[in-house]
């Protein structure tokens, strides 16, 4: 479990070091408030806001399981964007080493997927599963398509 912990403070100083990659200084807080960002801020939002209207502890880890795989759906593509603009040298967390760690996770062990596979719904929660799923998942395309032209940024093309 230590080697977990130590690879999620890993992720956010590599999400910061890709800042400062992607930027060329470090953002200031008023700057990700720019109208520029709106769009990411808004899907991030949405997806925060789903922690709190969920009721039902299945629900939640319906919530856990569409927030893993909405983002290796996501950073995949983000990855193979980087790799296309040139850049997969620079960056950490917006390129594919930063998936390999993701898919390390005990979420993914042989015992947690039987755990998951007992959960049980009848069709009224099926169907508030799937709102959820669909949810996080327009969040996450909203986030990363407002994202990607960041990766153009004359910085990364040079």
């Amino acid at each position: 479990m230590a080697r977990h912990c130590e690879e999620d403070r890993g992720h956010e100083q590599w999400f910061h070091a890709d800042l400062l990659e992607i930027f060329g200084a470090p953002v200031a807080l008023d700057e990700l408030f720019a109208p520029e960002f709106a769009d990411a801020r808004a899907g991030a939002l949405a997806i925060a806001a789903e922690v709190f209207r969920l009721a039902d502890d299945r629900l939640r880890v319906v919530l856990v399981e569409a927030l893993e795989a909405a983002a290796s759906v996501g950073f995949n593509r983000f990855a193979a964007h980087v790799r296309a603009s040139g850049v997969a040298g620079r960056l950490q967390y917006f390129d594919g080493r930063h998936l390999a760690v993701e898919d390390d996770h005990e979420l993914h062990d042989e015992h947690v997927e039987r755990e998951l596979d007992a959960i049980r719904f009848d069709e009224a929660e099926r169907a508030e599963a799937v709102a959820l799923i669909d949810r996080v998942f327009t969040a996450f395309a909203q986030i990363f398509t407002a994202l990607m032209p960041s990766m153009a940024a004359p910085r990364l093309a040079a």
